[in-house]
């Protein structure tokens, strides 16, 4: 995907627009602790592993077409299918999970029917929808720990042997400042 269509402005109802840079940095450790690796791993019964990870963002909106039709039904069976026979996985959330204004209830008819399925295994990162509503109420509300806090909804783990980083665009002034102080 060109560069121009995947860091594009978005407007927050009250702020004024904001470029996306960075949702996810996904930095693998693993380059400086294990020299001569060359991909991110799990062990299995003694067997090193690829580390998988998926990723999406701007993921369901079906305001236009039914739930098991919708871009989002899609793409959960995309994964499900790929990662029946893996040991281990984690499912990256970059944003924009619901549409258009990520509330409770888009996130009850149109994401839980479809990426629900891999919750336990998912690692939000808010988007711009988020914060259409209050505080980025919906998103802290389906999420709740997994998303960090709405003080603090930045935060880092491991996973394999990846160190991932999970950053707030939407954030401005202190909290931002907090933000970057914490990276």
């Amino acid at each position: 995907m060109p560069l121009k269509q995947r860091f594009h402005p978005t407007v927050h109802p009250k702020k004024k627009p904001v470029l996306w840079a960075l949702l996810f940095c996904l930095y693998p450790y693993w380059l400086q602790a294990h020299a001569g690796q060359t991909e991110p791993a799990v062990s299995v019964d003694g067997k090193v592993l690829p580390y998988i990870v998926f990723a999406a963002g701007d993921i369901a909106d079906c305001r236009k077409t039914t739930v098991s039709k919708s871009r989002a039904a899609e793409t959960a069976e995309l994964i499900r299918s790929h990662s029946e026979t893996l040991p281990d996985f984690t499912v990256l959330m970059l944003g924009d999970a619901t549409y258009p204004l990520g509330l409770p209830g888009e996130y009850a008819y149109c994401y839980e029917p479809t990426w629900g399925r891999f919750k336990k295994r998912t690692r939000p990162t808010p988007g711009n929808h988020e914060y259409y509503s209050p505080l980025a109420y919906g998103y802290h509300r389906y999420y709740r720990k997994q998303a960090g806090s709405q003080e603090k909804p930045y935060y880092s783990f491991e996973r394999g042997n990846w160190h991932i980083v999970s950053l707030d665009s939407n954030l401005t002034g202190d909290a931002f400042q907090r933000q970057l102080k914490w990276l």
